[in-house]
């Protein structure tokens, strides 16, 4: 596809914090956001859906997930929860065929 995706870390008083945004870029045109999606908690983890190329899986530390259309944006009943028992989760991945979805905890 022709999107990019990206969040970040701030520093804030001397503490890294996730970016509460992540912001959707077209790279055709010349660096023009196309949308901002909120993500509480923030996001340390992008994945775009293998088949559905304006799908983003969107993964807090602390286990929070969902599967946001870059195109509709995210509402907070879409999140789901991964337990995790209190570890983060350090990371994510998505099969090929987008049907199974793996995750990854620091425990």
């Amino acid at each position: 596809g022709d999107l990019l995706a990206c969040a970040g870390l701030t520093s804030h008083q001397g503490q890294m914090h996730y970016d509460q945004l992540i912001k959707v870029y077209d790279v055709r045109s010349t660096a023009r956001v196309l949308t901002q999606i909120p993500v509480r908690g923030g996001c340390a983890q992008l994945r775009f859906h293998p088949k559905f190329s304006s799908t983003l899986l969107l993964m807090s530390p602390s286990g929070s997930f969902s599967l946001t259309d870059v195109n509709q944006g995210v509402r907070p009943e879409q999140a789901l929860q991964i337990e995790c028992e209190g570890d983060l989760v350090v990371s994510c991945a998505l099969s090929a065929t987008g049907e199974v979805m793996a995750f990854g905890d620091s425990g």
